[in-house]
């Protein structure tokens, strides 16, 4: 069976980790997916902390063949989820692991424009590494960032599969309101 390791700020209130929970407790058939916390809540020590143990956990899994990643799934934001995940990145493309770079933040454009030509070619860079492919939640961000990141593929928040309809006759003089 085929692995993939989301990493990013699994543990942490928000959107991206709700994103990363659902693809990793509904991975594709074939698949089994994990989870890697690189993001703690709290003060720059312990997101550092936190950053530290996942770029060591990263190196161990990707270096041991019992627990070797297929793909390395890296959810980022910008700016600082930026500079941290590059190093994760760049972790699995030592280790030769096929990378998805998840680009979330809703800001990811301005912070690129903030910093000039010289941090798009940086980020360009490793999205042009071979085995990476950069991902975009819509149609508009790819329209957005593929003129100064290249080509990005794009992949809408997965939604929870919803449970099966009972077919069971319903009582015709019951009526449901929900406020």
């Amino acid at each position: 069976m085929r692995r993939v390791l989301h990493v990013g700020p699994c543990n942490t209130p928000g959107g991206m980790a709700t994103v990363m929970t659902t693809l990793a407790d509904h991975p594709p058939n074939g698949w089994e997916a994990s989870l890697l916390s690189s993001h703690s809540e709290g003060g720059i020590l312990g997101k550092w902390g936190a950053y530290r143990r996942a770029r060591r956990e990263l190196n161990r899994r990707c270096t041991d063949a019992s627990q070797r990643p297929d793909v390395v799934h890296v959810h980022v934001a910008s700016d600082w989820s930026w500079r941290r995940k590059a190093k994760l990145i760049r972790v699995a493309h030592t280790c030769d692991v096929a990378v998805v770079v998840h680009l979330h933040s809703g800001q990811f454009d301005a912070w690129l424009a903030k910093g000039g030509a010289k941090r798009a070619k940086q980020v360009s860079d490793v999205l042009a590494q071979p085995r990476t492919q950069g991902v975009v939640l819509s149609k508009a961000w790819e329209d957005r960032l593929a003129p100064t990141l290249g080509a990005l593929q794009v992949v809408e928040n997965p939604l929870v599969p919803l449970p099966k309809v009972n077919h069971v006759r319903r009582e015709q003089h019951h009526l449901l309101l929900l406020a």
